[in-house]
């Protein structure tokens, strides 16, 4: 059994006696340590570019450096991990789209269409709606539901009260005949609708006396 642990640890040290296997493992080591100290300033620019800290980037970066070549690659993975999702610049991004979508969601909008419209404006640009009409006093814009002038109080033209009624009739004009009395119409019947002892009409006489002439 020790004959066979010789044999293999005078096979082990030729082999690294080896000028070519000597050569691999210093630029394998090199390799190690230029991927140690590249991954420790990765972590460093990651880190700045994700806080505004700026003593945080250099303890993240320690902290790889101090792991040894061994296990730096543990340490980049344990920093992804615990670093903020999103970089500084997107996070600003990110909060200016949302107060852009919030300040559109409070601006106004047309009745018809339903588009965005400026406070300013008295017509949609988009299907030609009418959004309000400028005051008679001041020149500002009105909205169709108010009833004064927010600007300068002025009385908006449909909140007008309707003038009252006169309750007085008008006069009628009453005929008057010659001799200042006002002239009566007087309905003539026919003589089968004339009622028993009533005076005969003027013109009724008139057709008796002619038919009795005749």
């Amino acid at each position: 059994m020790s004959g066979l642990t010789d044999a293999i640890g005078q096979a082990f040290a030729e082999l690294l006696g080896n000028p070519l296997v000597g050569l691999a493992a210093r630029l394998l080591a090199v390799y190690l340590i230029v991927l140690w100290v590249a991954s420790a300033w990765w972590v460093w620019r990651d880190a700045r570019a994700r806080t505004r800290d700026p003593i945080v980037p250099y303890l993240a970066a320690a902290g790889v450096v101090l792991v040894t070549p061994l296990l730096f690659p543990l340490a980049v993975v344990v920093y992804r991990v615990i670093r903020p999702p999103l970089t500084v610049a997107a996070a600003e991004a990110a909060d200016l789209q949302l107060a852009v979508l919030e300040e559109e969601a409070t601006r106004p909008t047309c009745r018809r269409c339903g588009s965005i419209v400026d406070e300013e404006w008295v017509a949609c640009p988009i299907c030609g709606s009418e959004l309000a009409i400028r005051c008679a006093e001041c020149g500002r814009p009105l909205e169709l539901d108010w009833t004064i002038c927010a600007w300068c109080a002025a009385d908006v033209p449909w909140s007008t009260p309707p003038a009252a009624a006169d309750p007085t009739p008008e006069p009628v004009a009453i005929p008057i005949r010659p001799g200042g009395r006002p002239l009566v119409p007087v309905m003539v019947l026919p003589e089968d609708q004339v009622p028993s002892g009533a005076p005969a009409s003027p013109g009724r006489r008139r057709t008796r006396k002619r038919s009795t002439s005749g």
